[in-house]
């Protein structure tokens, strides 16, 4: 049993290895790839990143095809205890329980995670398997009390209307098995059946065949219950069910009655309450190994915050050279015309005979934030005759501007400031106008 489970735990692993390592590889390929612009880079990264987490744990929730379909729930314990991480295997171990029809563990396990869990849907997950557990071993004082407290938490709870009526229709048949009205308990296998019949497992078909077996024995008709019961002794599973049904079969061949049987789960339950250092006996996979990877992920995605932080114009604060110097390479600022009391538009010289406008936002604590910045050649404003536009998002005044080497060519409605590059005059000038013009040679910082 131990070494089939290694066996198939180790090639889930290795999914997960090779899911792990391919991102982290397809993630540093997108962030050091220079063609594309390092925002589109980061943000590629960090999808690959995620997709890798959701793909890793779609792998490792495979192990439940060994219960549901395969319905081997001893081999499932194993492999789930050579998959997942320590401490995070209560649940599975429950649901192993559950099947296996280890009942003091399921009543103590459940009651442990219904202790220790505030999301009531996952609550109602677990009150579920402790319902359905208490149900079958008998237990009907517990399984009736219980019932009530999970269908009051259903009510309150937003989940899709199929799960609710499958939850409820479960319920109501308990009930009316309990109450031993037989009919009704038919009736609402046959309700259930029809809301499950497309989404059901081997398991749960397994289970559906019990209910309807116990409930026709009961109701004395013997001949149909015998065709659920063999159902299920036909293909065997090694479920508890397959068990009980082999016991109900041998007591129709015998023209015998036999009785539901009654475990309690009362003892086990408050042992699940006051237990906080259970552990299980099965070893699990090393933890050291089952972190390295979300180690791996959280450094990368720490680099990422901090390139993001750097680079995003308007994050990064500080006086109005360094932060234009910070985006382009200058060597002087020139003049400076103030737009209102947040925003101004900044000239300066660079190493490369270039004129440069930079549009930057002043902060409270008497620092600036970069919105937009570019350079271009004298010649390039000179010649061009139309006016240039430059804003930045969100409530910024859009600014349209012109530099000039000459003075009366300036407009009445403008606001001008001089400046010197090379040893040549310019005028640096911006018009203030309600109007919106499209012009082809504005640009724009988002």
């Amino acid at each position: 049993m131990e070494k089939s489970a290694l066996s198939i735990a180790a090639k889930i692993n290795n999914k997960i290895k090779a899911i792990r390592i391919i991102a982290v590889i397809l993630a540093a390929v997108l962030l050091i790839f220079p063609p594309i612009n390092l925002i589109f880079r980061i943000v590629g990264a960090i999808i690959v990143l995620i997709l890798a987490v959701f793909l890793a744990r779609k792998v490792r929730l495979s192990v439940l095809n060994i219960l549901t379909n395969d319905c081997d729930p001893e081999l499932f314990k194993y492999v789930c205890h050579a998959t997942f991480p320590k401490g995070s295997t209560d649940f599975y171990d429950a649901l192993s329980s559950l099947y296996s029809g280890d009942f003091d563990t399921l009543a103590e396990l459940t009651a442990k995670l219904v202790r220790t869990n505030n999301n009531p849907v996952t609550k109602i997950t677990y009150l579920d398997a402790f319902t359905t557990g208490a149900f079958i071993a008998g237990d009907f004082q517990m399984c009736g009390d219980t019932i009530e407290k999970v269908i009051d938490l259903i009510k309150k709870t937003k989940l899709k209307e199929d799960l609710k009526n499958t939850y409820i229709t479960k319920y109501n048949f308990f009930k009316s098995f309990i109450s031993c009205d037989y009919k009704d308990a038919l009736d609402q296998l046959e309700n259930r059946e029809k809301l499950t019949a497309e989404k059901s497992n081997n398991a749960q078909k397994f289970i559906h065949c019990y209910y309807k077996g116990i409930t026709l024995y009961y109701s004395g008709k013997t001949s149909e219950a015998k065709e659920q019961f063999e159902m299920i002794t036909s293909k065997n599973p090694k479920l508890y069910i397959c068990k009980k049904a082999y016991d109900y079969l041998d007591a129709i061949d015998k023209g015998e009655f036999t009785a539901v049987g009654s475990v309690s789960f009362k003892e086990s339950y408050e042992k699940g309450l006051l237990d906080t250092d259970s552990e299980s006996q099965i070893p699990n996979k090393k933890d050291g190994k089952k972190k390295t990877f979300s180690a791996v992920i959280a450094v990368v995605l720490i680099v990422i915050a901090v390139i993001c932080f750097i680079n995003i114009p308007g994050i990064k604060q500080g006086s109005a050279y360094d932060v234009i110097a910070d985006d382009i390479e200058i060597n002087n600022i020139l003049a400076t015309i103030k737009i209102d009391d947040e925003y101004s538009v900044f000239i300066f010289d660079t190493p490369y005979d270039e004129i440069g406008t930079a549009y930057l936002k002043y902060h409270d604590n008497g620092k600036y934030s970069l919105c937009i910045a570019q350079a271009s050649t004298s010649d390039s404003y000179i010649s061009d005759d139309s006016n240039y536009c430059i804003y930045a998002s969100g409530k910024s005044p859009r600014v349209y501007f012109d530099i000039t080497n000459d003075e009366s060519s300036i407009p009445e409605n403008s606001q001008a400031t001089e400046f010197t590059v090379n040893g040549e005059n310019y005028y640096f000038y911006i018009i203030r106008t309600e109007v919106k013009y499209n012009y082809a040679n504005s640009y724009t910082a988002y």
